[in-house]
């Protein structure tokens, strides 16, 4: 878990929980466009262990989500059956995608167990209408709203799914919990409409072209793993077709969250991003599962179908593993801490990645300075910054190598190779997995260009 850096949006994570509880919300209102459920629980997980390394922030998740596999087992058990149960944990286990979160500083588990335990207990109330099932819906689901704002739409789901399923007298209980939900919701709701007015919060989810959407065949791990996991949930939901209640319910688990997203597109901005959907991933590890399971008199094919899901997962896992590997900002700062004199100064590239040296910085990071210059610095800035230094450093980050890079950070770079010789000369250049730390100094006249590795 700690093998790898941090990254921007974990570093996120660590400063907003490392914020006082009483200044949490203002604090997300203007730096952040999620709620606080998930960083409160990771503040007091921080303040029961004392620690913040990589590792221990990133057990929270873990932790968080064997408890999802749980959920699973209990949604897909009182949905289907205990063999569907055992299928369905079996997928969600080995998935790639499952693993990937698990160990983020993310509110990604949190999500897919408070939604499994949101559908759990409506499955429960449409059966029972106990007043426990009741308690535990209204909390889960509270929650769930106050984790990340698609859980607003897996209740809009909810609410269609029992419309078409249940009679008047169960509707309107429903409609006193889901009052209750927005009354406790309130205190947030109003930072919340402060944030979807700002436009500019959500301005970094651009708009969804093609090669994007093909990217989406691998959400599960790999291409293959996620076509062949769509063929088995396809069947899954096929074999319930004469089980409306059930065909109704995974339907809804599965699309609901993804339709209003997208009509929410349509009519305000881009807010979709595929780990915005992992909590609707459980329905197809059900709906998988559930197909797995009635093979049960036919061995063959059954083994079959877990095997080839096995090897399918097993290479994927083996990409995740060895294969792709994150900017190394902890190395990189690292050797800046190394390599910096007393008066040099320590710039962060682009401005939004200062988080990461907040964090690492914690570690004797010396001399780190982050001016509110926007997030690439001007030529004239840079001159500006140079005013009684003699060295200016860089941590750029431009992406993962062979990934993905950030045009505007490469735009940038190459700005400032553009002047070397005549406006900066370059005497340090060191590259850490897409963390480029470049030491420059203003070019003289009478002196020639300096290239030193440290």
């Amino acid at each position: 878990m700690g093998y790898q850096s941090l990254w921007v949006d974990e570093a996120y994570s660590w400063s907003f929980a490392s914020s006082p509880v009483i200044s949490l919300p203002q604090v997300l209102n203007d730096f952040c466009v999620h709620p606080p459920f998930y960083f409160l629980l990771l503040h007091i997980w921080m303040a029961i262990t004392g620690l913040d390394t990589e590792i221990y922030l990133r057990l929270f998740s873990v932790l968080i989500s064997l408890l999802s596999i749980f959920a699973v087992k209990l949604a897909a058990e009182e949905l289907f059956d205990n063999k569907t149960a055992w299928f369905s944990v079996f997928l969600m286990a080995l998935s790639v995608r499952e693993i990937y979160h698990g160990q983020e500083v993310r509110m990604y588990p949190l999500m897919t167990f408070l939604g499994a335990i949101s559908y759990w207990s409506l499955l429960k109330l449409t059966r029972t209408n106990n007043r426990k099932y009741w308690l535990i819906y209204f909390f889960s689901s509270l929650a769930l709203v106050y984790t990340h704002v698609f859980g607003i739409f897996s209740i809009i789901g909810q609410t269609f799914f029992l419309i078409f399923s249940q009679n008047k007298s169960f509707l309107k209980k429903w409609a006193c919990c889901q009052g209750l939900i927005v009354l406790a919701w309130i205190p947030w709701g109003k930072i919340f409409l402060a944030q979807i007015l700002a436009v500019e919060r959500y301005s970094w989810i651009k708009n969804h072209s093609f090669p994007e959407f093909i990217a989406w065949t691998n959400y599960f791990g790999s291409s293959s793993l996620t076509i062949y996991l769509l063929v088995l949930s396809a069947l899954g939901i096929y074999f319930t077709r004469q089980r409306s209640f059930h065909l109704l319910f995974l339907g809804i688990w599965v699309l609901s969250p993804v339709l209003i997203a997208f009509i929410v597109e349509l009519l305000y901005q881009p807010i979709l991003k595929p780990r915005y959907l992992i909590f609707s991933s459980v329905a197809f590890y059900i709906a998988a599962g559930h197909a797995i399971s009635l093979l049960s008199d036919r061995r063959f094919f059954q083994t079959a179908a877990i095997g080839l899901f096995f090897i399918l997962s097993i290479f994927a896992l083996k990409r995740y593993y060895f294969q792709f590997q994150r900017p190394d900002w902890r190395a990189a700062f690292h050797f800046i801490n190394q390599n910096t004199a007393t008066d040099d100064q320590v710039l962060v590239v682009p401005n939004y990645l200062v988080s990461l040296a907040t964090y690492y910085r914690r570690q004797g990071i010396r001399g780190f300075w982050n001016p509110d210059i926007g997030n690439y610095p001007t030529s004239d800035q840079i001159h500006e910054l140079f005013k009684g230094q003699k060295r200016l450093w860089f941590s750029i980050g431009y992406g993962i190598p062979d990934y993905y890079t950030e045009p505007a950070t490469m735009d940038f770079l190459q700005d400032v190779r553009s002047k070397l010789g005549t406006e900066y000369q370059i005497v340090s250049e060191n590259d850490f997995n897409g963390v480029l730390v470049v030491a420059i100094e203003e070019a003289a006249i009478n002196k020639l260009p300096i290239i030193q590795q440290f």
